[in-house]
């Protein structure tokens, strides 16, 4: 039977997860912009917000660097990204059924 010396408390648990990633993730992670608090914040967002902490405190000073907005797309990319957003060249489906099935899936 477990006991409660047994049983990681979430610090080692995230601690030895981060430990298993990649250095390129960590720093990735460290990179990421913090959610703004929120009034009734979530278990997940917590252990988001805990996660970032513990990477940043991994990863040298000026190697996190905040990620863009937006990364850098070729003009196609930018273009098909505005037609989408106004609902050009869209193709709509009642169901995935019916996508799959247009896409001969």
């Amino acid at each position: 039977m477990a006991t409660a010396s047994d049983i990681p408390s979430l610090d080692v648990l995230l601690d030895s997860i981060l430990d298993q990633l990649p250095a390129e993730a960590v720093a990735s992670i460290a990179a990421m912009r913090p959610r703004a608090i929120r009034k009734r914040e979530t278990f997940a967002d917590q252990l988001v917000r805990m996660v970032q902490i513990k990477a940043r405190a991994r990863v040298p000073e000026g190697e996190a660097k905040p990620l863009p907005d937006e990364p850098e797309f070729n003009d196609l990319t930018k273009q098909t990204i505005r037609d989408a957003r106004a609902g050009k060249n869209l193709t709509r489906y009642a169901d995935l059924d019916e996508a799959f099935a247009d896409l001969g899936i």
